[in-house]
C-alpha cells in the first residue's frame, strides 16, 4: 500500500462478512465477497475525513483476487443498491484470482457422477495441509452461504466438530497449524472416503463462478509456479468472460513466480495500469480476436 499512499490515493481494505464481525465467513463466495468489496468502497467514500472521491479501482490477490473478479461482475449492485449513491469503478486488478466453480463440469446430473467429481476435486485441492485448509474453508464457507448444506456430508463427525471449533477463531496459517498438530500427515482422514449428497455440493460449487460481464476493464496477473490457485481457474474465467464481450487481459509474470511472490512481482505493472484508469486513458483489450 505504501506506493499508493505516497501518490495520494485513499485505500480501504475489505473486512469480509464473518471476519471481524458477526456471522460465519463466506470464504471464496464471489457474490458475498464482491458485495463486501463494493460496500467497503462506499464506506470509504462516505467517511468524510478520508476525502475520498467517487471513482475507484479494485485490486486484490488470492481470495482478494477472487473477490475482485466477483465484484467486477456485480455491475447493477455497484450502480444502485437501496438508494445508496453509486461508485464509479474504473477497473479491476486481480492477482492469482480463484474461480473455483468454473472447473466443475457442467454436465453432471447424477449422484454417481457428482461423487466422482467431488472425490477428484478433493484430491486436486487437498495435496498438502495448506491447500487442504483452503478446501476446508471453502466447504465451510459454502455451508454458511447456502443453507441446507451439511459439512457432515463430506467430513467425519469428529472432523466436523474440530473444524467448527477452530474455523470461527483462526485464519488460514493458524488453521493449517492446528490441522497439522491434530492430524500430522493424516489430515486427509478428516474427509469421508465416500461423501454424501454429492450432487448438491457440485451444484453449490458451480455457483461459485463470478459474473462474466465485468462492469469495467479487468487485468489478471499470475505466476507460472503457482500451486495454490491453479492458473487454469483464471484462464477459464478469462476465456469465458472474453466470449461475453469483456474488456480484459491476462498477463503471465516474468520469472518463475509462486502464489506468494505474485503481489510484489505484479506491482511494477499494476501501479501504472491503475494510474491510467484514473487518468481516463483507453485500455487495450487482451481478449483474443478483439
Amino acid at each position: 500500500m505504501a506506493t499508493f499512499l505516497k501518490k495520494g490515493y485513499v485505500i480501504v481494505a475489505t473486512d469480509y462478512q464473518g471476519l471481524g464481525g458477526p456471522g460465519k465467513h463466506q470464504y471464496a463466495q464471489p457474490k458475498s465477497n464482491g458485495m463486501d468489496v463494493i460496500n467497503a468502497l462506499r464506506a470509504a467514500r462516505d467517511f468524510k475525513p478520508a476525502a475520498a472521491g467517487e471513482k475507484a479501482v479494485v485490486y486484490g490477490w488470492s481470495q482478494g483476487g477472487g473477490a475482485t473478479i466477483g465484484a467486477a461482475g456485480l455491475g447493477e449492485y455497484a450502480k444502485t443498491a437501496e438508494a445508496v449513491a453509486p461508485i464509479d469503478i474504473l477497473g479491476f486488478v486481480a492477482m492469482a484470482p480463484e474461480d473455483i466453480g468454473i472447473e466443475m463440469p457442467d454436465n453432471i446430473t447424477s449422484e454417481a457422477e457428482a461423487l466422482k467429481a467431488i472425490q477428484a476435486f478433493n484430491h486436486q485441492m487437498g495435496g498438502n495441509v495448506f491447500n487442504f485448509t483452503h478446501l476446508s474453508m471453502l466447504y465451510w464457507g459454502l455451508a454458511a452461504a447456502q443453507p441446507g448444506l451439511n459439512l457432515g456430508d463430506l467430513f467425519t463427525s469428529g472432523a466436523v466438530g474440530k473444524i467448527n471449533g477452530i474455523m470461527e477463531r483462526k485464519c488460514i496459517h493458524e488453521l493449517s497449524a492446528s490441522f497439522s498438530y491434530s492430524y500430522g500427515n493424516t489430515y486427509q482422514s478428516m474427509l469421508k472416503t465416500v461423501p454424501a449428497n454429492a450432487l448438491a455440493w457440485v451444484k453449490s460449487i458451480k455457483r461459485l463462478s463470478p459474473g462474466l460481464q465485468p462492469m469495467a476493464p479487468v487485468v489478471i496477473y499470475w505466476g507460472n509456479n503457482d500451486t495454490v490457485v491453479p492458473p487454469v481457474m483464471h484462464k477459464l474465467y478469462f476465456e469465458a468472460a472474453c466470449k461475453k464481450g469483456a474488456v480484459m487481459s491476462r498477463n503471465e509474470l516474468p520469472g518463475n513466480q509462486t502464489h506468494f511472490s505474485t503481489p510484489a512481482a505484479s506491482e511494477p505493472f499494476y501501479v501504472q495500469w491503475i494510474a491510467d484508469r484514473f487518468a481516463g486513458k483507453s485500455v487495450m483489450n487482451g481478449c483474443p480476436n478483439i
